[in-house]
């Protein structure tokens, strides 16, 4: 019997991706030549949602993911619904920008770039390896995968520093520990979500008004050594916070949508957005507030809008291959 889907972790992982949309509109558009204000809202905003948002992902599939299956049918299960698609899925926005732009780019296919990068989305690696290294340790001790996982944390980070990282598994090791703590919120109540929500806002605050920035780790690393353990504790009660809250939503139709399609608007918006900007990067620049509000709603409603028909193309049969499904 198929399991029924709780309605409150789709809309989590609803908010995270459309948290991830909104976090690249500044690089983006910095990486296009835009200069309007109203663009770089995210990098003006971004210390209150950068230290949770990537390392929730982890949690949700750690709150997810059942670790207790046959290793052959869990790893071939990963490199169908992770790997396969964090390539296939680059190939799908290349047909994309090819119709909307009249270019073809697959410089990222070159194999030094497939080796050393597997595609051009970095979570999606990361959390192949995490899962893999999580499979053989979740059994052991709590406490002592916990301890093991902080100790990797910091493997990773300097690993990250000093050595060149191959398919992401530097990353893989320094976000492991939110499988576990996912798992672990899985058995837990989170009636007092609100509070750990609240105590991660004051910490960013704080931490943003002492030191002009946040500790935090995305695709690239915006931390010291010593602040690892800062990075973490807040991550955890960012994710707490965002459990809670979509707990309190528990379902809502739009955000549930872009959850069971997280995967899909991860890989894409990054060419639909800058695809965007350089159709209109002259003519953003000389907007007005008012305009400018207009075609940032326009560029988040043209994203959802061609990723909402992908994502209906992809039902087919003879195209849900393209997602691992065969």
């Amino acid at each position: 019997m198929e399991k029924e889907r709780l309605h409150y972790i789709d809309v989590i992982k609803g908010i995270l991706i459309l948290i991830v949309v909104f976090g690249h509109t500044s690089w983006q558009a910095d990486t296009c030549g835009v200069t309007n204000n109203v663009f770089k809202i995210a990098e003006y905003s971004g210390y209150l949602y950068y230290p949770f948002y990537m390392a929730a992902f982890f949690a949700v599939t750690g709150f997810c993911s059942n670790f207790d299956k046959p290793y052959k049918q869990f790893l071939w299960s990963d490199i169908k619904m992770l790997l396969f698609p964090s390539v296939s899925l680059c190939v799908v926005a290349a047909v994309i920008r090819y119709c909307m732009m009249g270019e073809w780019d697959f410089s990222w296919v070159a194999p030094d770039r497939i080796l050393r990068f597997c595609s051009l989305h970095w979570f999606l690696p990361a959390l192949f390896w995490a899962k893999q290294i999580h499979y053989f340790l979740h059994n052991l001790n709590t406490y002592l995968v916990f301890g093991s996982y902080i100790v990797l944390s910091f493997v990773g980070f300097k690993l990250y520093s000093y050595v060149q990282e191959y398919w992401w598994f530097n990353h893989g090791l320094m976000f492991v520990i939110y499988l576990q703590f996912g798992a672990v919120l899985k058995k837990r109540d989170i009636k007092y979500g609100w509070l750990f929500g609240l105590l991660y806002l004051v910490y960013v605050v704080i931490m943003k008004r002492i030191s002009g920035y946040v500790p935090y780790i995305a695709s690239e690393t915006h931390l010291r050594l010593f602040e690892m353990p800062l990075f973490i504790m807040s991550s955890f009660l960012g994710i707490v916070g965002g459990f809670y809250i979509s707990m309190k939503i528990n379902a809502n139709s739009f955000l549930e949508y872009c959850g069971r399609n997280s995967i899909v608007i991860y890989c894409l918006h990054f060419t639909l957005m800058n695809d965007f900007y350089r159709s209109f990067t002259d003519s953003i620049n000389s907007m007005n507030i008012y305009q400018s509000v207009f075609a940032l709603i326009l560029m988040y409603g043209m994203i959802l809008v061609i990723c909402a028909f992908v994502v209906w193309m992809l039902k087919f049969r003879c195209t849900r291959w393209i997602l691992g499904k065969w």
